[in-house]
């Protein structure tokens, strides 16, 4: 069963629910919530250095993952926040997520999905290039997500996407950076975040 956590739509003064899924739920109905406004909660995940930093909205062991010819790409769902044209605008709201059901989630993808470390490199106060070992955290990411119905890994790319995206993410959540949260195992934001 999906939880779901409800938002405030200051705008309209309306309740509205917004859909609060892991990882693994977005993989198993590409169809479903690859074009869709939700809440992503999974392991958060970076790649490359200061100028060049992608992050990622990740988790381990789905039992149905994204398969294109053969091949089964990551489970993991690339968080980016600028306009880019071919990509659906990030929602500009910023919901009121239901703290139980993100804790839910985080419950449910813990028995399988480890935090772990990462390496990472931060500029120091002397703007020198470190290597450090970063922890993991739990992230919701709130945005409108994106899946290329041609997605391929063979190279016949016809279309938008269809290649993957970034660090081979099958689907990307556009997302307004302030709409991205670091989270506590009982679904509070962490003090972090942002960082």
């Amino acid at each position: 069963m999906t939880a779901v956590a409800c938002a405030i739509w200051p705008a309209a003064g309306v309740a509205q629910q917004t859909k609060v899924v892991s990882v693994c739920e977005v993989m198993a109905n590409p169809e479903t919530y690859g074009n869709s406004v939700v809440a992503v909660v999974g392991r958060l995940d970076a790649t490359g250095i200061v100028w060049d930093r992608r992050s990622f909205v990740s988790q381990d062991q789905c039992e149905k993952a994204v398969v294109t010819n053969g091949y089964s790409w990551p489970s993991k769902i690339l968080i980016w926040t600028q306009r880019e044209k071919g990509l659906p605008d990030a929602p500009s709201e910023r919901p009121q997520l239901d703290r139980h059901a993100l804790a839910d989630k985080i419950a449910s993808m813990s028995k399988s999905t480890d935090l772990g470390t990462r390496r990472e490199f931060q500029m120091d106060k002397q703007g020198d290039l470190k290597d450090t070992v970063v922890k993991n955290q739990w992230v919701v990411a709130y945005g409108h997500t994106f899946y290329s119905p041609n997605l391929t890994n063979t190279g016949a790319c016809k279309g938008f996407g269809c290649d993957g995206f970034n660090g081979n993410a099958p689907i990307v959540i556009v997302v307004d950076p302030k709409n991205v949260h670091a989270l506590n195992e009982d679904g509070s934001f962490t003090q972090d975040t942002g960082k």
